[in-house]
């Protein structure tokens, strides 16, 4: 018998190795593809037959362990970990800078293959980072409107009215648009969407309620609209 619930100990006992894991993948993701550019650069510019036959099984591996552990790391970290698209940004730069090494050190033009395949990894991993730090930069600009929205909107109680179907959340939630109305100082009955996270079965509810804040000014600007449960249940990356 236990005086904590097991699944809760569960989660704690995850939380604490999920930065561990994390660490040693991110490793060997950034290493695989800096050593997967690298030696398909050498292979490139000096052709299959002047090479090893270490190198041209290191080049195989290390793309098969490269390009797995890029899908897998993307589905498993997408939406979850902040980092995330950072490492996936620098892997596909490693890529890039790994296959135009052998180029320029033998000094090919940089329109010569794989030089130009690797400036296009390399510009591929800076276009991650842009896009990381655009919808970061959005996500604060949201966050401060909301936090406006609180302090100078007018509080009320929403309530769910409709919550989509779909199979139970796994561990990493369900994402799902949730419909719900709420009446504002006029007396008009409103509707607002929003799309949340909803982390275990039966979490939200149809019939729920919540806190809302509007604009009394503006009671059917969307943007000024808070929802306390989506607020709460975001989908952005907090880990």
């Amino acid at each position: 018998m236990s005086l904590t619930d097991p699944d809760v100990t569960r989660r704690a006992r995850a939380e604490q190795r999920r930065p561990i894991v994390r660490g040693i993948v991110s490793f060997i993701l950034l290493a695989s593809f800096a050593i997967a550019g690298l030696t398909w650069g050498v292979l490139s510019v000096e052709g299959f037959a002047a090479t090893t036959a270490a190198m041209q099984v290191t080049a195989l591996v290390s793309s098969i362990v490269a390009w797995a552990g890029f899908l897998i790391f993307s589905i498993a970290t997408f939406g979850t970990w902040r980092a995330g698209p950072i490492v996936l940004g620098s892997a596909l730069a490693l890529l890039g800078a790994g296959l135009l090494w052998a180029p320029v050190q033998a000094g090919g033009a940089l329109v010569d293959f794989p030089a130009w395949l690797g400036l296009l990894f390399i510009g591929l991993g800076v276009l991650v980072w842009v896009l990381t730090a655009t919808a970061r930069a959005n996500r604060r600009r949201r966050d401060e409107r909301q936090a406006r929205a609180q302090t100078n909107g007018t509080e009320t109680t929403a309530t769910v009215t409709r919550v989509p179907p779909g199979p139970n959340p796994t561990s990493r939630g369900l994402w799902a648009a949730v419909t719900f109305t709420f009446t504002d100082a006029a007396g008009t009955q409103r509707w607002v969407e929003r799309t949340m996270l909803i982390r275990r079965a039966g979490d939200v509810k149809v019939g729920d309620t919540t806190r809302l804040w509007y604009d009394a000014a503006d009671p059917g600007s969307e943007q000024a609209i808070v929802v306390e449960l989506a607020r709460d249940n975001p989908l952005r990356m907090t880990r």
